[in-house]
């Protein structure tokens, strides 16, 4: 078993020295703000009305016309959650399970 975690410490040892060598592309500060701030209502409701009708329903079952047609319901406290994603990093456990 000690063999095992030896060997993880070292791939993990490698990673990050690759990582730290790597001439990988940075986001630009100004990129990174914009990226960092609140989703707007705005946004959110530009991107329920850009949804496609009639495709696959999403993990939860619930298809792109059922937030459509009640997104004047819901905007609010859908937008409340996914801004609490992003300042707490947590998504809630009700938003991580699928319709069975």
């Amino acid at each position: 078993m000690r063999n095992y975690y030896d060997q993880v410490a070292i791939l993990e040892s490698k990673v990050q020295q690759y990582l730290q060598e790597a001439e990988l592309p940075r986001i630009p500060d100004e990129v990174k703000t914009m990226l960092d701030e609140k989703i707007t209502m705005m946004e959110l409701t530009e991107t329920i009305n850009r949804q496609n009708i009639g495709k696959a329903p999403s993990p939860n079952g619930l298809p792109a016309e059922f937030y459509k047609t009640i997104q004047d319901v819901i905007s609010t406290t859908m937008l409340e959650v996914l801004n609490e994603v992003l300042t707490k990093n947590k998504v809630p456990d009700s938003c991580t399970e699928s319709v069975r």
